[in-house]
């Protein structure tokens, strides 16, 4: 098919997904993306539209996994159960190449680096309670009610964010990998620190992965103007990219402490 607005975004998307570094050292590590059936994926993605940023991601890497890698899915989204109690749900099990039955928990993170913690966005999520649910519960569950299973991985992709005054730590968590994709936060009282001559995109969900292919950007003080409006009003952070894919996040002065709940 011709290349689409809707099929470059979706193939820059799953390009990101593929072969951007992992978050974690635990990670699965980046692969190469290679000869992409892009009518496929538009009718994949379109079976499966959410504006979940996590769904959308787990869209892409199951893509991936049975279209491209054409691994035998075993199962998706199996939820674990002892005595009627819901334990867990794992992600993907399915057999590789060499026909070894795997579980794989994905996830798509992003964190702001704050007084040596990594917060969310939403600030009730944080790198360690994600890392201390996947390795300690997520994982050990594959192994332990699928006992043919011989490998239990995550698959986790994501950026940190620093602060223009607090640079990356030296001594980042034993859990990050050293090559983990970075960008900036600032607060809202911080919108000088933008540029008013680069232009910027503001990342609308799904996808928050890449530069935006439909969307035009907005100059650096036409941005700050929406920001300044938006912040007298809303608590919700805003994830902008800019043309050389540098991802800033704009929070409210009372991040972290003030929690934007989003379910959406």
């Amino acid at each position: 098919m011709a290349s689409s607005p809707i099929a470059s975004q979706a193939f820059r998307d799953l390009q990101w997904v593929v072969e951007s570094s992992p978050l974690l050292r635990e990670s699965v590590h980046a692969a190469t993306l290679q000869d992409v059936d892009l009518t496929r994926l538009v009718e994949w993605l379109r079976d499966r539209q959410t504006r979940q940023v996590g769904r959308y991601f787990e869209a892409l890497v199951e893509f991936w996994l049975t279209e491209m890698r054409q691994v035998e899915m075993v199962e998706r989204g199996l939820q674990v159960q002892e005595e009627k109690r819901t334990l867990g749900e794992l992600d993907f099990v399915f057999r590789d190449a060499g026909g070894i039955l795997t579980h794989w928990e994905t996830a798509v993170k992003f964190y702001l680096h704050h007084e040596g913690n990594f917060i969310g966005p939403n600030a009730a999520d944080t790198l360690d309670r994600k890392v201390t649910r996947l390795v300690g519960h997520q994982l050990p569950l594959g192994k332990k009610f699928l006992p043919e299973v011989r490998k239990s991985e995550g698959f986790v992709k994501g950026r940190l964010y620093y602060h223009p005054n607090d640079p990356t730590p030296k001594h980042l968590s034993e859990y990050v990998h050293p090559d983990h994709l970075r960008g900036t936060w600032i607060r809202a009282s911080e919108l000088d620190w933008l540029d008013s001559q680069k232009h910027y995109h503001i990342l609308e969900k799904p996808h928050w992965f890449t530069v935006p292919v439909v969307q035009t950007a907005r100059r650096g003080c036409e941005v700050r103007e929406y920001l300044a409006k938006h912040f007298v009003s809303s608590y919700q952070p805003i994830h902008l990219m800019d043309s050389k894919e540098e991802a800033i996040f704009v929070v409210s002065d009372k991040w972290p402490e003030q929690i934007y709940l989003n379910r959406k």
